[in-house]
């Protein structure tokens, strides 16, 4: 069947329907056409004294058509010829609104899932550039500053820190005095900043470190696995040139680490305080 005459009797359902009523008079559909109307107009109108609202935007959309209708067909004195027209007239907005229902909703979908996309693009690509950054080797300054692996471990027996390039980004390992790997530390992303995660030889995470801003000025706050603070370091001037003291939990000095040009590289030397 040709598509053109599917439309064509679709929409003149409506048109034969009206004519029918009219002719045939039909009480009933008289009746009905009257109170569905009516309930339209009266609807409408109590809307319109809620003042602007969402509610009051809806009213508008779906019931002022049907109040303009009964009131643009009220004068016909004939009322057989006023229910078919009603009735013809009815079926046509109610299909029309039913249209705009559709194409509302499908914006609406739209709008959102755009929204949904631009929201994950946005995300990859901040992760993407955060990964490269990483692999170019864009690694805070503070870092190889901010303290000893297992939180002033290296200080306490006076070992190294050195910056190395991984797989994963950059980090710091730790040595102690005989040169052995004690730990290492490597910035970390959170929803809240960046901060130093701290973890053994082995790889298991001991610690974090945070940088603060202090009434005294910036320093690095240290935690254990558990979360309790067990020490802060802060950059110093010195008479030799600037260097990073080391305070435990309690506030005591136990160490001082400065950086050297060593014969692998820069590198930081940690000194521990008795």
């Amino acid at each position: 069947m040709d598509p053109r005459l599917v439309v064509a009797s679709v929409a003149s359902l409506p048109l034969v329907i009206g004519l029918a009523v009219w002719l045939l008079k039909v009480e009933w559909a008289e009746r009905a056409s009257e109170t569905l109307l009516e309930a339209a107009d009266t609807k409408w109108k109590a809307s319109a004294q809620r003042g602007r609202s969402f509610r009051r935007f809806l009213d508008t959309l779906f019931l002022a058509p049907y109040a303009y209708l009964g009131k643009r067909t009220s004068p016909i004195e004939n009322r057989h010829l006023r229910a078919g027209l009603r009735v013809a007239l009815f079926f046509y907005l109610t299909g029309a609104l039913l249209l705009l229902l559709v194409f509302l909703l499908y914006a609406t979908f739209l709008i959102i899932g755009l929204a949904i996309a631009l929201a994950l693009m946005f995300l990859v690509l901040w992760l993407a550039l955060t990964i490269m950054s990483w692999s170019d080797g864009e690694f805070p300054s503070r870092t190889a500053s901010s303290g000893p692996a297992g939180f002033l471990r290296a200080v306490a027996q006076g070992g190294r820190s050195r910056l190395r390039k991984g797989f994963f980004g950059d980090y710091v390992e730790h040595t102690d005095k005989a040169g052995k790997v004690v730990g290492r530390s490597q910035v970390r992303e959170s929803l809240v900043g960046e901060y130093v995660e701290h973890t053994d030889a082995a790889g298991n995470r001991i610690g974090r470190t945070d940088h603060q801003v202090g009434f005294f000025g910036d320093y690095d706050e240290h935690r254990d696995a558990d979360g309790r603070v067990v020490g802060q370091s802060r950059r110093r001037e010195g008479f030799f040139g600037p260097y990073t003291e080391h305070t435990d939990g309690d506030g005591r000095v136990v160490g001082e680490s400065r950086e050297h040009e060593g014969f692998f590289g820069r590198e930081t030397h940690h000194e521990p305080k008795e």
